[in-house]
């Protein structure tokens, strides 16, 4: 595995899921040479985008805890196209206190070979170990923003836990955001310590309720603009992995292939 690149929420419902599966279909769609696996590591079972699940972590969770999971039998039943993957998460609640970091860690070492992104969506909670044991395990951290107070406070106060566990984050996404809101990201990159790291705009999609009811990502209604904006996001990862980057999006070219 290149690489792996875990995405978090600096608060719940700030887009998570919608930013980082999206990241995983455009590079799967766009790089059919590469292998992506998308994992809901964040508690819950994290298939509100997808229609078809082959296989939850729940399923796995003692074959993990004991590191005795089939590779080849894990992939067959997490394909979702030819070359993505999906894992969902935690079913039931309050199932993920059955869960250790150490799974995660280990579910990175056993798709080392075969698999060449692994993304995962750590929802917005570090108290929950899948979470916390994919945000020490990825060479990557990017940080879910939008343009509300509440979730500001929270990610000053977050941001105090990614220094004790020493962890950095590549960059920030900007998610929902609008032009005329008066927390625009001047201000934003001025109040907060990005550190000097990239922020992505990401605009705000009135297809949220319709996206969610149809279990489809932005990506999938032709918005070639919203694809733009994800393609950036895409391109750093990619620049890390020391892969090539995608061309950018002709408009109204965009077809998902999920």
């Amino acid at each position: 595995m290149k690489r792996m690149i875990a995405f978090q929420g600096a608060d719940a419902k700030v887009g998570t899921t919608m930013v980082s599966q999206s990241v995983a279909e455009l590079i799967a769609s766009s790089r059919k040479d590469l292998k992506v696996f998308f994992a809901a590591c964040n508690g819950k079972s994290g298939t509100e985008y997808f229609q078809t699940v082959g296989e939850w972590i729940e399923n796995v969770r003692i074959s993990l805890e004991n590191r005795v999971v089939s590779k080849l039998e894990l992939l067959e039943n997490c394909r979702q196209t030819d070359n993505l993957y999906f894992l969902g998460g935690v079913g039931g609640i309050l199932q993920d206190r059955r869960y250790r970091p150490e799974m995660v860690a280990y579910l990175a070492e056993l798709l080392e070979d075969g698999i060449d992104l692994l993304i995962v969506d750590c929802g917005s909670e570090m108290d929950n170990a899948l979470a916390a044991g994919a945000m020490e395990q990825a060479h990557d951290r990017y940080c879910i923003l939008t343009q509300q107070e509440s979730v500001l406070r929270r990610y000053e106060k977050l941001k105090k836990l990614y220094d004790r566990m020493n962890l950095s984050v590549s960059g920030y996404v900007l998610n929902k955001y609008l032009q005329d809101d008066p927390y625009t990201p001047s201000y934003i990159e001025k109040r907060l310590p990005l550190e000097a790291k990239p922020l992505y705009l990401v605009e705000n999609i009135a297809l949220g309720r319709r996206a969610e009811a149809e279990r489809r990502t932005f990506l999938s209604y032709g918005r070639s603009d919203y694809a733009e904006e994800i393609r950036l996001i895409v391109n750093r990862i990619l620049e890390e992995a020391e892969l090539p980057v995608l061309n950018k999006q002709r408009k109204g070219l965009w077809k998902s292939s999920i």
